[in-house]
């Protein structure tokens, strides 16, 4: 995957142990749940939905928006309308 600096592209690549800044994402998704009783990510994108600024666009599925921490002029975050904890939950099932 390259040692290469900071520049706005995706990267796929497969590993047998979580990655610092993902185990970090997940144990602050845990602690905020633990706190409010809700999802982080749905109490956000609902935040983000009502106040329409940073929207990119949306469908019956999915909200495309700018993070209020987005860092790169094209950066944004995809999110499922629906809550899902897993990639492997968004079947057309």
């Amino acid at each position: 995957m390259g040692a290469s600096n900071p520049h706005p592209h995706g990267q796929i690549w497969a590993n047998a142990t979580l990655p610092n800044e993902a185990a970090k994402e997940l144990r602050s998704l845990n602690e905020y749940y633990g706190r409010h009783d809700s999802c982080l990510l749905c109490d956000y994108l609902a935040l983000e939905i009502k106040e329409g600024e940073r929207l990119v666009c949306q469908n019956e599925d999915f909200v495309a928006l700018v993070p209020f921490w987005a860092v790169w002029p094209f950066e944004t975050l995809v999110l499922s309308l629906r809550h899902t904890t897993g990639l492997d939950q968004l079947s057309e099932d």
